[in-house]
């Protein structure tokens, strides 16, 4: 699998992102995130595009951070844990 580490300027501890699908404009990509266990996408503004992340794993969750708005993601288990990333921009 081609994953590649994610900027330590905006994580803490290892984050890998493999890219699933880009658009040929870049406005619309899908990505496939690895959180190692208690790493961290630190806080980050979305200041060009939108993002819903999925974590399929028992909790189940689906996120959704609009463009203008901030957030972050941490792992607090001692697993990896996989999440869905999509990012457009309207």
């Amino acid at each position: 699998m081609n994953k590649k580490l994610l900027d330590k300027s905006y994580t803490e501890g290892e984050v890998y992102q493999k890219v699933l699908y880009t658009s040929k404009k870049k406005d619309f990509s899908v990505a496939k995130l690895f959180l190692m266990p208690h790493a961290k996408i630190l806080t980050h503004l979305h200041d060009s595009d939108n993002e819903i992340y999925i974590i399929p794993s028992a909790t189940r969750k689906v996120r959704t951070c609009y463009k203008g708005n901030s957030h972050s993601l941490s792992n607090k288990s001692d697993d990896e844990l996989i999440v869905y990333s999509i990012k457009w921009v309207d």
